[in-house]
């Protein structure tokens, strides 16, 4: 089956060749780079129309607004894809026309050009404009590269629109040309042409003086004065067309005897060179027809000047030059008076590559005012818009809707109305002289066009959003505009205003409703217009702030720290924001209402100071502060300015110290207080505050709050459009500066909260179950005291996590304990290597031990140390040692003999067993060896039993001896753990304890019947490897030290058992290994973060996977996640054990709600006896909950998600703070660990925190990478690879690479033996020639490393954010331009940078 013709030509894509906001479709196709008069250009209101008739063939161009496909915004310029890339055009985006679907576009190419002169040209519509284009080229040539030269000039010839007032140049380079345009105004070009007429030898004086002005049509096309002798010499032999047609002449005047000169000079020479150079030009598409026949003009010419027949020499081969310069010259002048030219046919065998050129900005009218600086608050807009262009972050609108269709016609005329009578709406703010000004326009030169478009219901909200994203152009637009939304029968009419704040405030969007109904009314003859809206309105004029005032708020925020505003386990801002934002809103319920009531009534003060004293306290109870500042407006408007629209409103920097625990009524008293102090000292705006202040803090986006609430008491009362009150459309902002901004909506009958926030800091449910705690804040102190934040739904939240109780069935013999579970048998118990034991066998082995125990005087609670490997041997001895109702020390004998000695005598164990002879680490402690007897092993395949085994079989029976059983709350065990102090402590696990960890992974996993134990027997994990099988009647499979560490040797007894069990770290030495060895294995993965990589690698091998956590003191695991689709970091947890709870607790012991991090405690059955003989600390790290009995305080951060799910955010000893941010080492770490070379990563802090900290990672690196430690190739991919993941300042700028990281007997990451290696100091590299030498040496001195080379990373080298900042007013100062500030961190290297500085725009 074959595609018709038409399905073809939907299959064709089109280019997005410009995107932006353009005055017309004109500007639009030259912002394109092509000329609007060239090409066959139409205008849609939708893309998929423009599509359509590109493809139809009905227009080359077509400019389309983008409402009608989502992923694109603003007015675009379509070409056919093919076209476009045949003809150099700047492909931004791709669209298929079949689906509208759209793709990203192609990188521009650039083809070097032959080196050679060029023609720059320009125009505009008044000499005024040209010289400003012509201006505005200057700059752009000074910063060009010179390979993008070419295609520079050929934009400009083929892509910009002719207009009557031209400007050319002859120039070879982009420097010449930026020196040619800053000097030649119009008046130096003209006295230069008028001193000499023709161009002559390319020397250095011709060559400035070739600039032509004119106006099209003002000189002929082929006059005397535009050619010359020299440009003949430079033309004959060089030009084809010229040669032939000279020829021609000379053959011409031969006939009447005539010869042409050597020198070409006298009227036939004259002659021949205007008649060739005018056949030349027309060859090039210069308009200049020759109308009568060749031999009647040269009759006439002979006929003129007899003298012309003299004999003359022929020419030398000096003569004869290749002066294309000349050429071009003449050319130029020709253009500049009026000649169409083929610039096309000029450079053939050159491609075009159009590039973006500067736009000839239209020429505001006249100011009514002297331009004037900018004041502190409108200057701060300016900024933002300069820091975040074409985001529309700044945008302030409102909609609203009626339900009758609104007339276009008066509803534009009302919207002109506003803008004639509200001054704030005729500002513009263009630069002048490197700073923008203030430009008031007068109301006879203002006009705003009224945008209509249709919608839908489905559509509506999208399209009000595109609309109020549009970015206002500060210098050129009126900084408001109006849309017009029609739906569909009776759907109605919106209507939208969109004003920028840098003119307007809410208060004035509330105004401007209200007059925009009066005005339509008063057009449509529905009302007259009230007397008070016939004049023009004065103008809200913003004030100065006095010294005073000042002087109060720099000493109020004296030491407020930014950084504390952040709320915990928000994301971190992004170094590049996008604004994306996210606004929802909720009304009220009644009972929160009359709570606040109550507490205005009560405290004596406003709802404003109610609810942001919940606001505070609500902020603080996620963590914020205690210190706090947040953003409260007020506005500044006098009783006589409230009808005035502009910007009216002073942000408060409120800062005010609150604690939950305190009484809701004093921190109220504190807000109020402030809130006063404040108003009174409101001329002092926070951004003149933060210019005298500085900001404090790298994240410009938030320099002194990321918070803000506002009351704002709105009412429609006052409007009305055709007698109909209409009704509004909320929720549309899409972007947000702030990290959240809760503004309290008080109307007539209603409470409404509405939030702001920036959803690339937080997620809406966030923001959701926040504004639920503030409602809970409220009811809790209108009750009595305010104990937490959680809201209903929170406390719904954690009652349901911690619904874990659960009964196991008793078994005889040791009730509640494991002992009871394993009885006897001829099944295989323990298998190591090509042995087996049977339960009947160990069992005999068991009591064997319990006899030498008693033997030994042994007793019930007494401690036993187990100095022996894993074998079946510690199997025995640890169950023998529960038989006599005594407890083990596992003791790993590759441990230090010091660390064996101190766990042994501070245990005070009362017997040493061992296989081997009395040790010297067990001091005066008496030592026994392995008993021999009563235990037989069986080699595979023979009989079962042996001479002793019904005889050991029938001692021990099931369990053991009675005599000695051990209770529930007996100890099982006494494993050390590393101290923070250095010294081990000893943690006291029960039966209860273990029996429920165990028996709640037999349930979990299915009673497996084999698992792998390959953990040493001083780690608490190895426990569960081994009392897992046993307690359901499987098999221990025994790994050996050598099995441990050789990955092939692992994977092999790993696919022979249903469970492994390793760390992260242990994981991934064996996964890059494995093959098919572990589908279908349960894997537990557990004792340290889990990264998000290795996860995904397991699941990849089939296996099924569980992320375990839990610390020793809770016994072994007290969460699992089982994992079944690829995680992202953090990896969850998942949630508690059976009769296991988990609580996070804040600074106060106080449980922080779901989302907000703190200190994870767990209670239930895990929780172990304390340390042996360390009471002080047993009652540091256990306390007791009110709901949940005793707990453990792990010392890990930790959140619950808002589904539920636990998350490990890294423990407290691992946060840091480098120059005031807050970094975990673990978000760091996993994000190295999505590097594809990187094995494993540990990130540490070295040096000054506060001046020259930084982070220095060590990477295990993947075998397949392998890279010598001492190449840098890998340290800059990381580099580059976790700054796209990281804020600047959390990017580790040392990188040291290592074949194995040092790891703990626990198969942990040893951070201690992490040491940061001297640098070297080399011989310094070539610096490099120009401004690469100038940034080399900026870069040396300032990080005090005279090694540093042209290609060297400045972070990688010591940089760090604050130096970057410091570099950018020299770094200013080369360039010759402002910079921002994230220039450094962009271009690292000092190449990089210079390139950019050299060539950016």
């Amino acid at each position: 089956m074959t595609a018709g013709p038409e399905t073809g030509l939907e299959e064709r894509p089109v280019a997005v060749i410009a995107q932006g906001r353009f005055t017309g479709p004109d500007d639009a196709v030259e912002e394109a780079g092509h000329d609007p008069a060239a090409q066959t250009v139409r205008a849609f209101d939708g893309v998929r129309k423009a599509c359509a008739a590109l493809l139809a063939g009905e227009c080359e161009l077509a400019v389309a607004e983008s409402a009608d496909v989502a992923a694109l915004t603003g007015t675009l310029v379509l070409r056919l894809l093919d076209r476009a890339l045949l003809d150099g055009d700047i492909v931004h985006r791709i669209i298929w026309p079949d689906d509208a679907s759209v793709e990203d576009g192609y990188p521009p190419v650039h083809v070097p050009a032959a080196a050679g002169p060029r023609v720059v040209v320009w125009s505009g519509r008044t000499p005024e404009e040209a010289d400003a284009v012509r201006r505005g080229l200057a700059g752009f040539f000074a910063g060009l590269p010179e390979n993008l030269f070419a295609d520079a000039v050929g934009t400009l010839q083929r892509g910009r629109a002719a207009h009557p007032v031209r400007g050319a140049a002859v120039c070879e380079s982009a420097a010449e040309a930026a020196a040619v345009l800053t000097a030649a105004t119009p008046q130096s070009s003209q006295a230069a042409q008028s001193a000499q007429a023709a161009p002559g030898p390319a020397d250095a004086a011709a060559r400035a003086a070739e600039v032509f002005h004119g106006r099209a049509g003002a000189a002929p096309a082929v006059a005397p004065g535009a050619v010359s002798p020299e440009l003949a010499a430079a033309l004959y032999g060089a030009d084809r067309i010229f040669t032939e047609t000279a020829d021609v002449c000379a053959e011409a005047f031969e006939a009447h005897d005539v010869e042409l000169p050597a020198d070409w000079t006298g009227s036939a020479a004259a002659f021949t060179m205007r008649y060739a150079l005018t056949a030349t030009l027309a060859d090039l598409g210069v308009a200049a027809p020759i109308t009568r026949p060749l031999g009647e003009l040269v009759a006439d010419v002979v006929r003129e000047d007899r003298a012309a027949r003299d004999d003359q020499e022929p020419p030398g081969e000096d003569v004869w030059g290749r002066d294309r310069r000349g050429f071009l010259a003449a050319l130029a002048r020709l253009w500049v008076a009026g000649c169409p030219v083929d610039w096309r046919a000029l450079d053939p065998d050159h491609p075009l590559q159009r590039i973006p050129l500067p736009r000839p900005g239209s020429e505001l009218p006249p100011s009514m005012e002297p331009a004037r600086p900018l004041a502190a608050v409108p200057y701060s807009f300016w900024v933002l818009e300069q820091l975040a262009p074409d985001s529309g972050v700044s945008n302030l609108a409102v909609a609203f809707r009626t339900r009758e269709p609104l007339r276009r016609l008066p509803l534009q005329i009302a919207v002109n109305r506003l803008v004639k009578r509200h001054p704030a709406l005729r500002l513009r703010f263009p630069v002048v002289g490197g700073a923008p000004v203030r430009h008031l326009t007068a109301p006879q030169d203002a006009q705003l066009k009224l945008v209509t478009r249709s919608t839908t219901e489905e559509t509506l909200v999208a399209d009000l959003q595109r609309f109020l994203d549009e970015p206002f152009d500060l210098g050129r637009d009126l900084l408001i505009r109006a849309g017009h939304f029609t739906l569909p029968g009776d759907g109605g009419s919106v209507v939208c205003l969109v004003g920028h704040h840098i003119v307007i405030d809410a208060h004035s969007m509330q105004l401007l409703v209200e007059e925009l109904g009066r005005f339509y009314d008063s057009q449509t003859g529905h009302d007259p217009l009230p007397a008070e809206l016939t004049g023009t309105a004065p103008m809200l004029e913003p004030g100065s702030p006095s010294r005073e005032s000042l002087d109060y708020w720099l000493e109020r925020l004296d030491g407020a720290d930014p950084a504390a505003m952040v709320l915990p386990g928000s994301r971190h801002s992004p170094s590049s924001p996008t604004f994306a934002g996210h606004t929802c809103s909720w009304e009220v319920d009644e009972e929160t209402v009359a709570a606040l009531d109550e507490l205005r009534a009560r405290l004596r003060t406003t709802g404003n100071i109610v609810l942001a004293t919940a606001f505070l306290l609500t902020l603080r109870g996620h963590g914020a502060g205690p210190d706090l500042v947040v953003g409260m407006p007020v506005s500044t408007r006098t009783a006589t300015g409230r009808g005035h629209v502009g910007y009216g409103v002073s942000t408060l920097p409120l800062r005010v110290r609150a604690e939950l625990d305190e009484d809701f009524g004093q921190v109220a008293r504190r807000v109020e207080e402030a809130w006063a102090e404040g108003v009174e000292h409101a001329d002092a705006s926070v951004e003149a505050v933060l210019a005298h202040r500085g900001h404090g803090t790298g994240d410009w986006r938030v320099p002194l709050f990321r918070h803000m609430f506002n009351y704002r008491p709105w009412s429609d009362e006052q409007v009305s459009i055709r007698g109909e009150v209409p009704g509004y459309i909320e929720d549309l902002f899409d972007r947000s500066r702030l990290d959240l901004q809760v503004v309290a909506v008080q109307e007539p009958d209603r409470l409404t909260i509405r939030a702001w926030h920036s959803t690339e800091v937080h997620d809406e449910a966030e923001i959701e179950a926040f504004a639920a705690r503030m409602a809970s804040v409220l009811r809790q102190a209108a009750a009595g005291a305010v104990a937490d934040v959680l809201s209903p739904a929170d406390r719904a939240l954690l009652d349901r996590v911690n619904d874990t109780a659960r009964e196991w069935p008793e078994t005889p013999g040791a009730p509640g304990t494991l002992l009871s579970r394993i009885g006897p048998g001829q099944a295989v118990a323990v298998r190591e290597g090509a042995r087996e034991v049977t339960y009947d066998e160990l069992l005999g082995r068991a009591a064997a031990v319990r006899e030498l125990l008693h033997e030994r005087g042994v007793r019930r609670g007494d401690l036993v140390a187990l100095g022996l490997d894993r074998s079946s041997d510690l199997v025995a001895a640890v169950l023998g040692t529960w038989q006599a109702g005594a407890a083990f020390l596992p003791l790993d004998v590759r441990q230090p003999e010091m660390r064996l000695a101190y766990q042994v005598a501070d245990s005070g164990a009362r017997l040493v067993i061992t296989g081997v002879e009395r040790p010297e680490w067990a001091g005066r402690t008496p030592v026994a060896a392995m008993p021999e007897a009563a235990a037989v092993l069986r080699e595979p395949g023979s009989a079962p039993g042996g001479a002793d085994s019904g005889e050991a079989g029938d001692t021990a029976g099931p369990g053991g001896a009675v005599s000695g059983r051990p209770g529930p709350e007996d100890i099982a065990y006494v494993i050390y753990t590393s101290g923070s102090t250095g010294r081990p402590k000893g943690v006291r696990v029960t039966h209860a304890n273990l029996a429920n960890l165990v028996l709640d992974f037999a349930d979990r996993l299915g009673a497996p019947r084999s698992a792998l134990w390959s953990t040493t027997p001083s780690f608490d994990i190895s426990w569960l490897e081994l009392l897992l099988p046993l307690a359901v009647g499987g098999t221990v499979v025994v790994a050996s030290d050598e099995d441990q560490v050789q990955p092939r040797r692992f994977l092999q007894l790993a696919g022979a058992v249903e469970v492994v069990q390793a760390t992260p770290t242990a994981w991934r030495i064996v996964v890059p290994e494995a093959g098919g060895e572990l589908a279908g294995r349960t894997v537990l993965c557990g004792g340290e973060p889990m990264p998000a990589a290795l996860a995904r690698d397991l699941l990849a091998l089939g296996c099924r996977v569980f992320n375990v956590y839990g610390p020793t003191e809770t016994t072994i695991w007290s969460t699992a996640a089982e994992l079944v689709e690829p995680p992202g970091d953090p990896v969850p947890v998942g949630a508690p054990l059976a009769n296991t709870r988990i609580l996070i607790l804040d600074g106060h012991d106080r449980e922080a709600p779901p989302g907000v991090p703190g200190e994870l405690c767990i209670a239930g059955d895990g929780v172990s006896a304390g340390y042996l003989g360390r009471p002080e600390l047993t009652a540091e790290r256990f306390g007791r909950h009110g709901r949940h009995g005793r707990f453990y305080r792990t010392g890990d951060r930790a959140r619950l998600r808002h589904d539920g799910v636990l998350e490990l955010l890294g423990r407290d000893d691992r946060q840091v703070k480098l120059r005031g941010h807050r970094i975990e080492l673990g978000e760091v770490e996993a994000v190295l660990h999505e590097h594809a070379a990187v094995r494993a990563a540990a990130v540490v802090l070295d040096g000054d925190p506060q001046t020259d900290g930084r982070l220095v990672a060590f990477v295990e690196t993947a075998r397949e990478a392998a890279p010598d430690p001492a190449r840098e190739d890998l340290r800059e991919e990381l580099w580059r690879f976790a700054r796209t993941r990281l804020p600047d300042y959390a990017v580790p700028t040392g990188y040291v690479l290592t074949d194995r990281l040092p790891t703990t007997a626990n198969g942990k990451i040893a951070y201690l033996e992490l040491v940061v290696p001297q640098e070297r100091r080399d011989a310094p590299p070539e610096a490099g020639e120009g401004l690469v030498r100038q940034v080399v040496d900026l870069w040396r001195d300032a990080l005090g490393r005279p090694g540093l080379g042209p290609h060297d990373n400045f972070f990688l080298n010591g940089g760090h954010s604050v130096l970057a900042v410091r570099l950018i007013s020299p770094l200013e100062e080369l360039a010759g331009r402002s910079l921002p500030v994230r220039v450094v961190f962009d271009h690292p290297t000092a190449a990089e940078l210079a390139a950019h500085l050299g060539g950016a725009r």
